[in-house]
């Protein structure tokens, strides 16, 4: 595949830094007078439509510079001397990205007189909302609850000679922004698989891989892709090219998270979830089933990865607390959350019906699936964010149907 997110990557762009150094003195030196900062960016998407440049440090007012046109590459500023000068490099794509920001940063001293080269590496610092709505047979790209942008992507845009063979089961995102779908239970043989779109203004989407699949996670660190279907997890570049294929006997895998070097694997069935190391021909390194439940009201469970822990949503825990679970690297249970809704009709604030699946994992907030077609009240399909599970920040979003603002995830039964 020769398409990527944005058509063409600078791979260093040098942006000089003029410091003028005032009112201070270093240990050893008495003058004062200019220092310079060489920074090099890596990783910018040469089509970014902003970039700025923040400078802090203790016993300073804020620098900041907006509007920093790159190809301009130079531009200066004062800045009062001393040590731990933190440049913090913030760089914008377009809107119909999947990213809202890259992000990097990079601390130095600067003696007055000298030249210090400073890289920045630019990584993916917070996405949108990219839902997959399978049973309406869309995906749906939205910036956050509170937004009004909505756009969405059905099956004929994928290639689908029908919107409603269309089936998305989940999502995720490279380095550079790139959308993954993963699509299962098309009724057009060979039509479905990991598609790969640029945004959501992507006039030509790319099947990658064919076949039905549930489940997929990205490798941001090694540009790699793991998707699986029920029993089998494969390992591809980013172009689909087939590098391994992991047999793991599995009953039915719904969630794969990769982190730390190590894929999370959620077998549904078996209501449990393995630690797996991906290296060679591949191993079981641990495993978590505690609280676990597997049952069939909800078509999935998952995992995520997300700052060093790894969240389960237990769709089908009914156990009082226990509908998402967060746990260690090593899979020991350090916080669970969240409580079946006393009303089903109103649930109040830290209940949720069956969690199924994470979405915006590079998101600031905990989001996720939540839905129930339990009787006889209407069916429920809504998202649920909160910064931790304490519930703080507590937000809900969407109602049940096919219109805007409306979703209708998962649970067919």
């Amino acid at each position: 595949m020769n398409k990527n997110v944005f058509p063409a990557f600078v791979t260093i762009i040098l942006i000089i830094v003029s410091i003028l150094i005032s009112g201070c003195t270093f240990a050893g030196q008495d003058e004062k007078g200019a220092a310079f900062a060489s920074i090099g960016v890596r990783n910018l998407p040469s089509t970014i439509t902003g970039l700025s440049l923040e400078i802090t440090a203790d016993g300073i007012d804020t620098i900041t510079v907006e509007d920093i046109d790159p190809s301009s590459g130079s531009y200066s500023t004062e800045v009062p001397a001393g040590n731990a000068r933190t440049f913090s490099l913030t760089a914008t794509p377009p809107s119909d990205s999947a990213v809202i920001s890259f992000y990097g940063e990079a601390t130095r001293d600067l003696i007055a007189g000298e030249t210090v080269e400073i890289p920045i590496t630019l990584e993916i610092d917070e996405t949108r909302l990219i839902i997959p709505d399978s049973l309406n047979n869309r995906v749906i790209k939205k910036s956050s609850f509170t937004s009004p942008d909505w756009v969405e992507l059905g099956g004929t845009y994928f290639g689908f000679t029908y919107d409603y063979d269309f089936f998305p089961y989940d999502v995720d995102i490279d380095s550079s922004g790139n959308i993954y779908i993963a699509a299962n239970d098309n009724n057009e043989t060979g039509k479905s698989g990991i598609f790969k779109i640029d945004g959501f203004s992507d006039t030509t989407p790319v099947r990658i891989v064919t076949g039905n699949f549930m489940a997929l996670t990205i490798d941001r660190t090694n540009n790699l892709l793991y998707y699986s279907d029920s029993t089998t997890m494969y390992k591809c570049d980013l172009t689909g090219s087939l590098l391994y294929d992991y047999n793991l006997s599995g009953n039915y895998i719904t969630g794969l998270a990769y982190g730390g070097g190590f894929i999370y694997i959620l077998d549904r069935s078996a209501a449990t979830l393995y630690k797996f190391d991906p290296a060679g021909s591949g191993s079981t390194v641990g495993s978590y089933s505690t609280y676990l439940q597997g049952f069939w009201n909800v078509d999935v469970m998952d995992v995520m990865y997300k700052d060093g822990k790894v969240y389960v949503a237990n769709s089908e825990g009914t156990i009082p607390g226990y509908k998402i679970l967060e746990l260690d690297e090593n899979l020991n249970l350090i916080d669970h959350f969240g409580t079946y809704p006393a009303d089903q009709n109103a649930p109040a604030q830290g209940e949720l019906y069956y969690p199924s699946r994470f979405i915006a994992v590079l998101n600031k907030k905990i989001t996720v699936i939540d839905e129930s077609n339990d009787g006889p009240s209407p069916t429920k399909n809504r998202l649920v964010s909160f910064s931790d599970l304490l519930g703080s920040e507590w937000e809900t979003y969407g109602a049940t149907g096919s219109g805007d603002d409306q979703f209708y995830f998962f649970n067919d039964y």
